[in-house]
Order: structure tokens, then sequence, then C-alpha cells
């Protein structure tokens, strides 16, 4: 039992972290697909937000 614990609460932390870096490998994906095709739209309005 006390074993098993902090095992669980490890893989709770794991799930928490992987779920954190999908979500950001996601946003920053979708971030550089809308730049690009934005980029493609006008150049100078993604020149200013940049």
């Amino acid at each position: 039992m006390t074993i098993m614990i902090p095992f669980y609460y490890c893989t709770i932390g794991l799930c928490v972290i992987q779920e954190i870096t999908l979500l950001m490998c996601l946003y920053f994906s979708w971030h550089y697909i809308n730049k690009e095709s934005s980029f493609t739209n006008d150049a100078s309005s993604t020149d200013v937000s940049l």
C-alpha cells in the first residue's frame, strides 16, 4: 500500500505532464499553421503582430 500510493500519484503527474505537453504541441502547431496561412493571405498583418 505504501508503494502503490506514491506510484499512483506519479502516474497522475505523468499523465498531467503528458497532457500539458500534448496541448502545448497542438497549440504551437495550430498557431504555426495559422501564421503560415496568414502569410499567404497578407504578410503585412503578420509582420505587425510579430
